[in-house]
């Protein structure tokens, strides 16, 4: 596992003590048409996606793996991410490993050097303003703080900056309207007279608005099961571009455990097949890492209780 990826098991380790006991595994995956992202279509053609995290009962910190890929191969993508949320504030950090041909890079995972790598780490923080004051506003900050946001030149990071303001302008039983839109810039950009060449930031061109979107979901249900259905228009200004996305969600899983989650329910274990190989490996290492960890903490409270029961004999 590569360092980033001890620091994400080590990050869970410590974060979870400070949990309620129960934890809860979530699994989810869905197809979609396109995968957009920030302004871009980053893949096109048939794309399944999958995430699998581990978390606290109430949700709180979250760790977890996702992967991308269309069916034809030419988009690939696997990530690892660290979550914190608490009544509508959200901090996450996300690394991101898009190995689809003709990204920039080597192309080996565990390479980390700043001029060799194909990762990003993405630091990114939002507010949901619906949590506590119920108005359906959700504004967001993304900066690219590690990896291949460097430019053609490749002298230095530029770190690309994507903000966003969200909002809900429908909900009801059967239907949800979403509307957003989004912004690009750099914290670092190369000087124009230098290299007249250079973008501003990994987004675009120039700094700008390249993100707006319009989109409705159909809360489909299919017996028990949720599986809502998706359909999106997204414009880009700065780039004079637009895409349209559709996607519907297979499945959205969570499994609680009270004390032992070493081993991975069978409803993960049935679904695994949509994650690259090597994510569910390093996935395993994780889990690990956090199961003896709360097999620890398990023990500790036990005895504790078992101690208070001989107090209670005394008395």
């Amino acid at each position: 596992m590569g360092n980033f990826g001890k620091i994400l098991c080590l990050a869970a380790i410590s974060l979870l003590p400070f949990s309620t006991q129960a934890q809860k595994i979530h699994e989810s995956a869905s197809l979609e048409t396109s995968h957009l992202w920030r302004g871009l279509e980053v893949g096109n053609g048939l794309i399944f996606n999958n995430d699998v995290s581990l978390s606290d009962n109430n949700d709180h910190f979250k760790i977890g793996l996702w992967g991308g890929m269309a069916t034809d191969g030419d988009y690939k993508e696997a990530d690892v991410y660290v979550n914190y949320n608490n009544s509508g504030f959200n901090l996450a950090v996300w690394d991101l490993w898009n190995f689809s041909d003709g990204i920039p890079g080597n192309g080996k995972y565990f390479t980390w050097d700043a001029r060799k790598t194909s990762h990003l780490l993405d630091a990114a923080i939002s507010y949901d303003f619906g949590v506590k004051a119920g108005f359906p506003l959700t504004l967001s900050w993304a900066t690219l703080l590690v990896g291949r946001d460097r430019g053609a030149a490749n002298e230095q990071n530029v770190y690309s900056t994507f903000v966003q303001a969200s909002y809900r302008l429908y909900d009801s039983k059967d239907w949800a309207v979403d509307a957003s839109v989004g912004g690009i810039f750099a914290l670092n950009p190369y000087d124009k007279d230098k290299y007249p060449g250079e973008n501003n930031n990994l987004y675009g061109k120039s700094a700008g608005i390249n993100d707006i979107r319009l989109g409705a979901t159909y809360k489909l249900k299919v017996g028990k099961f949720d599986m809502p259905v998706s359909a999106q228009m997204m414009w880009n200004p700065e780039a004079s571009k637009a895409y349209f996305r559709a996607s519907i969600t297979l499945i959205n899983i969570w499994t609680y455990k009270e004390t032992q989650i070493g081993k991975a329910p069978a409803s993960i274990t049935s679904w695994g097949f949509f994650v690259p190989s090597w994510l569910m490996a390093n996935g395993k290492i994780c889990l690990r890492a956090v199961a003896i960890f709360h097999k620890i903490e398990s023990t500790q409270h036990q005895n504790d209780q078992h101690k208070h029961k001989k107090k209670r004999r005394k008395i």
